[in-house]
């Protein structure tokens, strides 16, 4: 070695020795298909999917992501060619991304919207992290959109698309609405038919057991709405024996109501 040439560090050396024993252990696993070997390479290389996770991983999916990290791993490594003369991590690497990619594009959206919106979502997500840190501060969308070489209302399109990837829950609560409020109970505070349907369910039992002549009564007054004058002359009686048999019959119902 010429004296004037620095020597190799050790961490160089160190990996050096290490890339040779991950191709011996190919070779090894190629002439032996020993699935033993292929575990120990697959076991060294794990770092791949807690990155990938960390990357584009969110908590409400981080152990499916990471899941399928590792088995792209597997896959890279039953694939690889040592001979080709790239390293196994960058193979490996670009593998696990594209399947964390498909991963998402595929599966995490409730809301789907078209693949090349869907794809610039993900690549607008990326680029805030990114820039983000570079800038310390969030990028504007004029940044983010000079940055892709694209359009401030393309970069927005993709932040609402993003944005809708989960749906909520009707009885999800948010952080700026009073203890007990729900989207539910907001709904059914603006569409009174819910707190019919609930009467409804509840007088059902109740109203089946009444004589088939109170039935007839109730259906006439509260659901064709008619008058007590006119009830009294659809039963033959007078005004103020319809008015005590409608509100005699009102309160069998109740009763019934409440051994229901």
């Amino acid at each position: 070695m010429p004296q004037d040439a620095p020597a190799p560090s050790r961490s160089a050396a160190a990996g050096s020795r290490s890339v040779n024993r991950i191709d011996e252990l190919f070779r090894d696993f190629r002439r032996t298909g020993d699935v033993r070997i292929r575990n120990r390479i697959v076991e060294a290389h794990l770092d791949l999917a807690d990155w990938c996770t960390r990357r584009y991983g969110d908590h409400a999916m981080r152990d499916d992501l990471h899941h399928v990290a590792q088995m792209a791993i597997v896959h890279a490594t039953e694939r690889f060619d040592p001979d080709v003369g790239v390293s196994f991590r960058t193979f490996a690497s670009r593998t696990v991304e594209g399947e964390c990619k498909r991963f998402l594009r595929d599966r995490s959206w409730n809301v789907r919207p078209p693949r090349a919106l869907l794809e610039l979502s993900l690549v607008v997500r990326r680029q805030q992290e990114e820039l983000g840190h570079l800038f310390g501060r969030p990028p504007t969308i004029d940044e983010l959109a000079d940055h892709l070489d694209t359009t401030a209302e393309r970069v927005l399109e993709a932040i609402e698309a993003y944005g809708s990837r989960r749906g909520v829950s009707i009885e999800d609560h948010r952080p700026d609405e009073p203890v007990g409020a729900s989207v539910a109970r907001a709904c059914s505070d603006l569409e009174p038919g819910y707190d019919a349907v609930d009467d409804r369910v509840a007088v059902s039992p109740a109203f089946s057991k009444l004589p088939r002549r109170q039935r007839e009564l109730l259906f006439l007054r509260f659901v064709e709405r008619r008058s007590q004058s006119e009830l009294a002359e659809h039963f033959g009686l007078s005004q103020s024996y319809v008015s005590r048999f409608l509100n005699a019959t009102l309160q069998q119902l109740r009763n019934e109501v409440g051994r229901c």
